[in-house]
């Protein structure tokens, strides 16, 4: 990343002190031609607090470059956002502020799923009754990507809404209780796959 800071007349600010901080933020990952698939692990944040990504002197054209390490973003859900808080410090001690937002996808692959329909009461599967899931697989482009394998898995969770409901899902994975119904590998040749279910009634 590069920043360049100028003054109001044209000439460069040479010299001066710079400081870039950013912080990512969630955002919702969609891709061109897949409406209705969610490309989002429910059970993951992202999210970080403000670190420094720059802090020095800028050089004779006013412009310093710097490399954001994202090592320590982990667990994120999907794409993020990155907020740029650039300051640049005059010698009298005064300083300008320069606020960027700007998409950074973690990830060269991601994987999204296309639910069946469900009951428009309660967002519910009928049970007894096999269910297809459509799965596809992308690049941070969008273009579909061949031959990977996949690894499914369905948990059974007890859910009590009015105490529970504050609670992520990736609590709920690991809590005791919690029965994995469903583990299985598939591997979509085209970029695409899909795999059936069947809630049971008991």
């Amino acid at each position: 990343s590069t920043i360049q800071a100028t003054w109001l007349h044209g000439a460069s600010a040479k010299g001066l002190k710079a400081k870039v901080e950013v912080r990512m933020t969630p955002m919702r990952t969609t891709f061109k031609g897949y409406k209705g698939f969610v490309f989002d692990s429910p059970i993951r944040s992202g999210a970080s607090a403000n670190r420094t990504v720059f802090s020095g002197i800028l050089d004779k054209n006013g412009e310093a470059r710097f490399r954001s390490k994202t090592s320590d973003i982990k667990e994120a859900a999907g794409k993020l956002k990155a907020h740029y808080f650039t300051k640049v410090y005059e010698k009298g001690g005064d300083f300008s502020v320069d606020r960027k937002v700007a998409s950074y996808s973690p990830y060269s692959t991601y994987v999204g799923i296309e639910c069946p329909k469900r009951s428009i009461y309660d967002n519910t599967l009928v049970t007894d009754k096999k269910h297809k899931f459509n799965l596809v697989t992308v690049n941070d482009g969008g273009k579909l990507k061949k031959n990977r394998r996949l690894n499914v898995k369905i948990y059974k969770v007890s859910w009590n809404w009015w105490y529970d409901g504050h609670e992520d899902l990736a609590s709920f994975t690991a809590r005791q209780g919690t029965i994995l119904v469903k583990d299985t590998n598939i591997v979509n040749a085209n970029g695409r796959t899909q795999f059936e279910y069947k809630v049971k009634r008991h």
